[in-house]
């Protein structure tokens, strides 16, 4: 990852990023899937390097839809909650949407 810090993300949904016209990110679920999946090598490497960039504070802000994610306790040690967010549900796909605001610490 580049040491630059980037203006925000989106841990849940790439398709919220490019609402907001920020950069795509990894679908938080597609990156679950793999961390979930290979236990192994590759799954501790992805997870380590999502800690690495939570713990350098890489993202100024991080929108998530507030449901339990594997980096819970990294995102409540580096950022903080900047508020709950009220967006209308999704026309269609699953019921997510923003929920939440995290601002770097």
């Amino acid at each position: 990852m580049e040491a630059a810090t980037v203006a925000g993300s989106v841990m849940s949904s790439g398709g919220w990023a490019t609402a907001a016209g920020l950069p795509e990110q990894a679908h938080g679920w597609a990156v679950t899937d793999v961390v979930w999946a290979d236990r192994g090598e590759i799954g501790q490497e992805l997870e380590r390097e999502i800690q690495t960039v939570i713990r350098r504070g890489h993202f100024a802000t991080i929108v998530t839809d507030g449901e339990q994610s594997w980096f819970d306790d990294d995102l409540r040690k580096h950022y903080r909650l900047l508020r709950p967010l009220k967006a209308p549900p999704p026309a269609s796909g699953a019921p997510r949407r923003p929920a939440m605001a995290l601002q770097r610490r």
